[in-house]
């Protein structure tokens, strides 16, 4: 699946007006860079299109409608054109690709959405398989930690989690380790190996340690656990962790900040290595970065904005 176009109306920090994730009518792009200065909604709009999907078929909870309307209006709306690719038009029973779903956020009543049950039906879907295409988050706080550890189902415990900001999410990458290597899945922890080291280069993904946590060699041949990695290291790790357990294929990928930690080129570096190891999927990248605004096919820029009053945090 991928986004063709987003219409906005009434959205709190996204003028209104037509936003175009492709280059024609009927092609969207593999990735779409959301540029402007500061506060001037690149993040807001990628919280849109996850709220947006959401409320039309979600994975987790029911998001605040309040939250995305405009001081002074009581409601809000985003219509979300999708496409869906072959296998995908034969699970919804359409015949068209494009299938547009219409989200109305109020400020005092629940969320509302209007679209073929079809397409609903495939937006809903989510396992870790690559067959599954899916909605993806990678908010500016992303962090792996070492917690409490969810004990059942990781697609489970990671759906009602992956459109969220809540950084918990980032703890299944531990459970998703110890699966591949416990379970001498070579497959598997080779390609976390390879993206990992693809994207902090110099760093090797070691396995576990005796105590089961990840262990690291670093550029200097030293073998650390996470907590040594630097925060750019951190980040490719978060990335890296995240893509191969939740097999993101032919999905939408959200990002804000690829930058984030970096400098000197390697955001784009990095971007381009995503888009090298899952070229099915869409990339829609909000960010300041020159070089990673270079790599898109389509190009979204918002203009400065005045912040309203009484303004909240989706």
């Amino acid at each position: 699946m991928r986004i063709l176009r987003l219409l906005a109306q009434n959205l709190r920090a996204v003028p209104d007006g037509e936003y175009r994730f492709g280059s024609g009518d009927t092609e969207p792009a593999r990735i779409v860079t959301v540029t402007g200065p500061g506060a001037s909604g690149k993040t807001f709009l990628l919280e849109t299109i996850a709220a947006a999907k959401e409320v039309a078929a979600p994975y987790g909870g029911t998001p605040n409608g309040a939250s995305f309307v405009r001081w002074g209006q009581g409601s809000a709306k985003a219509i979300i054109e999708w496409w869906l690719d072959p296998q995908e038009m034969a699970f919804a029973g359409v015949s068209d690709p494009i299938q547009p779903c219409e989200v109305i956020f109020h400020r005092s009543k629940l969320p509302e959405a209007d679209g073929d049950p079809g397409l609903l039906a495939v937006l809903q879907r989510y396992d870790h398989t690559p067959a599954i295409g899916k909605v993806d988050y990678f908010p500016v706080s992303r962090r792996f930690e070492l917690d409490t550890l969810f004990g059942g189902s990781l697609p489970m415990e990671q759906k009602f989690l992956r459109l969220s900001r809540d950084p918990r999410k980032y703890r299944g990458i531990l459970k998703h380790v110890r699966d591949i290597v416990l379970g001498r899945q070579d497959e598997a922890f080779e390609r976390l190996r390879n993206l990992f080291g693809a994207l902090a280069p110099g760093h090797k993904f070691g396995g576990l340690d005796t105590v089961g946590i990840p262990e690291f060699i670093l550029p200097d041949g030293e073998h650390a656990g996470f907590e040594a990695l630097s925060s750019s290291a951190h980040q490719a790790f978060v990335f890296a962790g995240s893509i191969c357990m939740t097999h993101l294929h032919n999905s939408v990928v959200l990002i804000d900040t690829p930058e984030l930690f970096l400098g000197g080129g390697e955001a784009a570096r990095r971007m381009q290595v995503l888009l090298d190891a899952s070229p099915s999927n869409q990339w829609i990248v909000a960010t300041q970065d020159t070089g990673v605004i270079a790599l898109a096919e389509t190009r979204i820029e918002l203009p400065s904005r005045v912040p309203q009053p009484f303004e909240e945090a989706p």
